[in-house]
């Protein structure tokens, strides 16, 4: 007994850190059901990276990817290489890196929280809270970039904390680390690495009247991290920000040109008082931020992308939500600085997500919040009990009843995961072509060229991905993907969805051609001139692809 007092705290989060790892690990392999084309590509690359120290493209170690026409940091299929390597290209592998660093993240929130508030219990509340929020497995358990990105901020954010406190410049070059891992691991942290020695700077270090010799240390901080930033935009890909943001997004101004059209009729100056660029990106900024604080988007549906969302549940369970709610209410009544920091963090680093455009709200580029949402959650939850704990029966009660209600909500998010997901809209996750990639292969000897519908996905990475083509070969055939009307090997790929389809909208070879074997989308009819070997299907039961030989006359 003595033995589990002394060392009570490690003993506990050592069960948090279990818990985190079975909730991530557990069934990886095929829970989400499917490969998104994005958690394919990093995962060829990292095959690639392997075994010929190149990208698909040929490029020898970038630190972007170049990926159906926009860009991803490299970061993660380095990271991934190991897991590969020891498990060979699968999803499983694939999503290793992802799921390891939530684990980690689970163990920066215990640090960060007991940095901050000095208090034992709310530190393993946190790491708790974070363990089984849905928010962090859902992204924990697919391939991306986020984790990556979410551990090193967190990791920035401690070690800076720990700079301004403890005074050791260790701390500075640790955060200086994970300030370019972060930048290295994502986009969107090029803003939050600033932010976030802003935020820390604004809240202990200038309120207090410290040395000046630690504010240098921030202020150098910062330099390093301009530096970087300068230096990285120069030699990475700012394409995907181009495509995303809404001041190059197209249907922003198309919104704008309609409001002036309906204007017709009004003096011009009240159209340009009205209807301008400032009004008209203001009001969007200010949507797309206030869609991340709804409790549909954290309790009810969750946000996009699709492919990501787990049908019915949110991305906080209910029973957190009050307690949110609580935390903030309390963080302002303390007027405790450590407390506010949480909130503001949270409602200053989700600003950037607002100039997005696309997939609003984006549980990816918001993902920064989650570990000040889950710490705010846990002072609700901490002073809730603490307060009631003097009337035994009602806590006992309370606390029973807290219980179940965490386990229902707990099993229920595990029911729709394990269960519903398979069959909700698993086209989003491209999971036919787990049945479809193997079928091309066993039918590959018998056919001269297999001719592929591009109206699922971007088959030409699934391709690679799950018949483990030699890199070496498919660089030395230009990496050609699958543009319209072009492939590699035996595989042509087109824009239609019935290649074969007697020919009334085919073109060249889609027309239909001897020896050739097509894959139709599933919705096709079998034409005359085609024989139906074999129907793919997605997760739900319903015709995913055709697989159609051509019958010549």
């Amino acid at each position: 007994m003595l033995f589990i007092k002394k060392y009570k705290s490690i003993i506990l989060l050592s069960l948090i850190i279990v818990v985190a790892v079975i909730l991530r690990f557990y069934a990886l392999q095929t829970a989400p059901f499917g490969l998104s084309a994005d958690e394919a590509a990093f995962g060829y690359n990292t095959y690639s990276f392997l075994e010929t120290g190149k990208d698909e493209y040929g490029k020898s170690f970038p630190l972007v990817l170049k990926s159906f026409a926009d860009y991803k940091s490299a970061l993660y299929s380095y990271l991934s290489i190991p897991f590969v390597w020891i498990f060979g290209l699968t999803p499983f592998a694939t999503r290793f890196a992802s799921s390891l660093f939530s684990v980690l993240t689970v163990f920066m929130v215990y640090l960060l929280t007991r940095k901050l508030l000095k208090n034992e219990t709310i530190s393993l509340i946190s790491a708790a809270v974070f363990s089984i929020t849905p928010w962090g497995i859902n992204i924990a358990r697919t391939t991306g970039d986020v984790t990556i990105d979410l551990f090193f901020l967190t990791l920035l954010t401690f070690s800076l904390l720990k700079a301004v406190e403890d005074k050791g410049f260790i701390w500075i070059i640790i955060g200086a680390i994970s300030a370019i891992l972060a930048v290295l691991s994502s986009q969107i942290a090029r803003i939050h690495i600033l932010a976030i020695p802003i935020l820390i700077s604004a809240f202990f270090v200038f309120k207090n009247k410290g040395q000046k010799l630690i504010r240098n240390k921030i202020f150098y901080s910062f330099v390093l991290f301009i530096l970087f930033i300068i230096i990285y935009s120069s030699i990475a890909s700012i394409d995907r920000l181009n495509q995303v943001s809404i001041f190059s997004h197209p249907q922003t101004d198309l919104v704008l040109h309609e409001q002036i059209r309906e204007d017709q009729n009004t003096k011009v100056l009240v159209t340009r008082v009205f209807h301008n660029k400032i009004v008209n990106y203001g009001r969007t900024i200010l949507t797309n931020y206030g869609q991340y604080f709804t409790l549909d988007f954290l309790a009810l549906t969750g946000g996009y992308p699709f492919r990501e969302k787990v049908i019915d549940t949110g991305l906080l369970y209910l029973w957190q939500i009050p307690f949110l709610l609580f935390g903030i209410f309390l963080a302002f009544k303390s007027k405790s600085r450590e407390k506010i920091f949480l909130v503001v963090w949270w409602f200053i680093l989700t600003v950037p997500s607002a100039f997005t455009f696309d997939e609003i709200p984006n549980v990816h580029r918001s993902i920064i919040a989650l570990p000040a949402v889950c710490i705010l959650i846990s002072i609700g939850i901490y002073e809730f009990f603490i307060t009631i704990r003097k009337y035994k029966k009602v806590f006992a009660v309370v606390a029973l009843l807290f219980s179940l209600l965490l386990v229902y909500e707990l099993s229920y998010y595990g029911h729709q995961y394990l269960v519903h997901q398979e069959k909700h809209q698993s086209w989003y996750r491209g999971s036919a072509y787990n049945s479809l990639v193997p079928a091309l292969e066993e039918y590959y000897p018998n056919y001269k060229k297999i001719i592929i519908s591009k109206s699922v996905g971007s088959p030409y990475i699934y391709i690679l991905f799950f018949s483990k083509y030699d890199p070496r070969l498919y660089q030395e055939q230009g990496s050609p993907r699958d543009l319209d009307f072009s492939g590699f090997d035996k595989y042509y790929f087109v824009p239609h969805d019935c290649p074969l389809d007697g020919g009334a909208t085919g073109k060249g070879a889609a027309k239909g051609e001897a020896g050739a074997l097509y894959i139709n989308k599933g919705t096709c009819k079998t034409p005359v001139n085609g024989k139906l070997l074999r129907t793919i299907r997605w997760g739900d039961g319903s015709p995913a692809f055709n697989i159609v030989e051509y019958l010549a006359k």
